[in-house]
């Protein structure tokens, strides 16, 4: 019997543990699907890609037969970081992508990221499900075709890289799909790098795949300060996310990140719009400003970031997680392998160290972003419940994504993961850390309330 639970059809992934929601034979149906929507759209060509779990080999000669049998043709690009398959899909004029990945979750889980001239999100993927559960072949196999664009890939790279100092960089693949083709590249760039965690290992055994996961970038960090490093870059499970580490030790949140990025970018006249998420901090918009950028929030989620970049014509984008667009005339996905050779560049033209350009940016008290466990049936209920408390409160609202509630000088933003069953929370305050604990602790014992309400077990938060 195929197993296939449309729950796993999320807001802009389709994403469930292996064995339990979906099975190959699921994935076959999932590929039917996926090759029927691109049918309807004229769609003939996808680009087929997979990552480091140990269940993706499986569900990649699943997903390429549910494929095959709708008349699609397939490039198979093989195993490889998201951002190379999603460079691949422009380079080879295909009509979409597919990326076996379930990105930062935990090893059990796998999925798809799906992309046309932009990531197949919402009711696409509704529909998606609706045309995996009709039975049948559609018409004459399509063909089915392997290639290599790492090569094409790594000369598009060059061409944006520059090198001034010479840096010794730290690279923590994660176990991901990273590791084998990062390294690499920053050397034949002409970077000193040192590795860990960058053999291929779908069990990740060695730290959580997402790098923004507490004490996640515990080892990189050790690593950075034992060899005397300049940076560390950490990469997430399908290498589509960076964030850094200092020389001094200290882990640098993609909001900082963005500002260093964009910053030089508008100083540089490359950009001139610029798209961030809201879990950023306040200060991401306020320094772009001061720069002389324009800015325009979007919800939480690169999908969400890039349809916001597209309409408004913004150049850079990215999220606190890690998710970076550095968009141009070849590179027109998120791609966090592009953000770190940026990165990298801008610090080698630098004559100080990485701590001191951070130090530069204006940083208020914030709090790291915190996930609480709620059922994916009542998440966005208990939102809502939130919304309605401070809307009779009489505090001001911004509703972008979740509710973001401004307490004068201090925020508290409340939202439903899209990808698990998870309640996102994240404060701040520009006045001090007591305004912003204050917020904090008072937002969660409201928060408390509403799990109370619905006799639900409200965990332990811990900073």
């Amino acid at each position: 019997m195929v197993k296939l639970n449309p729950k796993i059809f999320r807001g802009f992934s389709i994403r469930g543990i292996v064995g339990e929601d979906f099975d190959s034979d699921g994935m076959v149906k999932i590929g039917q699907g996926v090759g029927r929507w691109f049918n309807q759209r004229g769609g003939r060509m996808l680009v087929v890609g997979y990552d480091a779990r140990l269940s993706s080999p499986a569900l990649h000669a699943a997903l390429c037969e549910g494929l095959l049998c709708t008349g699609v043709s397939v490039i198979d690009i093989g195993l490889v970081p998201t951002p190379l398959l999603n460079f691949a899909v422009d380079h080879y004029s295909a009509s979409g992508g597919i990326m076996i990945t379930a990105s930062h979750n935990p090893p059990e889980y796998n999925g798809l990221k799906i992309r046309s001239e932009r990531t197949v999100f919402g009711e696409d993927l509704q529909n998606i499900y609706h045309l995996a559960s009709v039975d049948g072949a559609d018409m004459v196999r399509g063909n089915y075709i392997k290639q290599n664009p790492l090569e094409t890939y790594i000369k598009a790279l060059f061409e944006r890289a520059q090198i001034g100092r010479a840096l010794q960089v730290v690279v923590d693949g994660g176990n991901g799909a990273n590791g084998q083709v990062v390294p690499s590249i920053l050397r034949k760039i002409g970077f000193d790098v040192f590795e860990i965690f960058c053999d291929v290992d779908g069990s990740f055994p060695n730290r959580d795949p997402d790098p923004t996961a507490p004490d996640a970038t515990k080892a990189l960090v050790q690593k950075v300060l034992d060899v005397k490093a300049d940076i560390g870059l950490a990469f997430d499970g399908d290498g589509d996310r960076v964030i850094a580490v200092a020389e001094t030790g200290q882990t640098i949140m993609g909001d900082q990140l963005l500002m260093l990025l964009a910053g030089d970018a508008l100083e540089k006249g490359r950009a001139d719009k610029v798209t961030y998420e809201v879990l950023c901090s306040q200060a991401t918009p306020d320094y772009i400003l001061a720069k002389g950028g324009q800015v325009f929030p979007a919800p939480s989620g690169y999908a969400f970031v890039h349809n916001v970049m597209l309409s408004t014509g913004a150049q850079i984008g990215g999220e606190m997680s890690g998710h970076f667009f550095l968009l141009d005339n070849i590179f027109k996905f998120d791609d966090a392998i592009l953000a770190a050779v940026n990165l990298l560049s801008l610090l080698s033209m630098q004559g100080k160290p990485f701590s001191a350009l951070i130090a530069e940016l204006p940083r208020y008290f914030a709090s790291r972003e915190y996930r609480v466990p709620c059922p994916d049936e009542v998440k966005s209920d208990i939102v809502k419940a939130m919304r309605e408390h401070y809307h009779r409160a009489g505090y001001p609202l911004e509703e972008i994504d979740g509710m973001r509630v401004d307490f004068g000088g201090t925020w508290a933003l409340i939202r439903q993961s899209n990808t698990q069953p998870m309640l996102s929370l994240r404060f701040e305050s520009k006045g001090s850390l007591e305004n912003m604990k204050t917020v904090k602790d008072a937002v969660l014992e409201q928060l408390k309330k509403e799990y109370k309400q619905r006799e639900l077990v409200f965990p332990e938060i811990k900073d």
